[in-house]
């Protein structure tokens, strides 16, 4: 048991190795600002959610939200949730000028009760797309990555509540759902 315990540690030592030396999606810079509409806006019911928070110098999109995922990872770290997994595609921009890091575990998925439930913070060993938010972020650069939330089932989830740093701040706000 003490060897396969062994050999898993070092099987993720050398993945997060490997992902950390790479340049790929998660270095990339800024994109451009699309071209000026010319049609004038229609007006909307209700507002959509946003999919953006700032706080500090770290800019939060919130590319994909699902819930339901039942297993995540590649032998032998597979992991199976005790509710289910609810998975958050995030985009983080560093838009100051010092390098920057996203504190996973202070990152909160709230429920419409007002429940927060924090990350499931060994996804950073088990599933790779979490790996790049572990990374430093160079000034004006970007990463993206998955946060993984281990939740119950049949909750009705509304907001992201992020922070861009271990301790201060307040935070910033992504409404999920309207």
């Amino acid at each position: 048991m003490a060897l396969v315990a062994l050999l898993a540690c070092l099987l993720v030592g050398l993945k997060l190795a490997e992902s950390a030396g790479q340049k790929g999606p998660g270095a990339q810079g800024a994109q451009g600002a699309a071209p000026p509409s010319t049609k004038p806006p229609s007006p909307s019911p209700s507002p959509k959610p946003s999919p953006v928070a700032v706080d500090g110098k770290l800019r939060f999109t919130v590319a994909k939200f699902a819930c339901g995922t039942k297993e995540l990872g590649d032998w032998p770290l597979v992991r199976r949730p005790k509710g289910q997994f609810c998975l958050v595609d995030l985009k983080v921009e560093n838009t100051g000028g010092s390098t920057g890091r996203l504190w996973i575990g202070n990152q909160k998925l709230r429920d419409s009760g007002g429940t927060e439930y924090g990350p499931d913070e060994w996804s950073l060993v088990y599933y790779d797309k979490s790996r790049p938010l572990a990374n430093d972020i160079a000034p004006g650069a970007t990463v993206q990555g998955t946060v993984v939330y281990d939740v119950p089932a049949g909750l009705t989830f509304t907001e992201l509540r992020v922070r861009s740093g271990l301790v201060g701040g307040d935070g910033g706000v992504i409404k999920l759902r309207s």
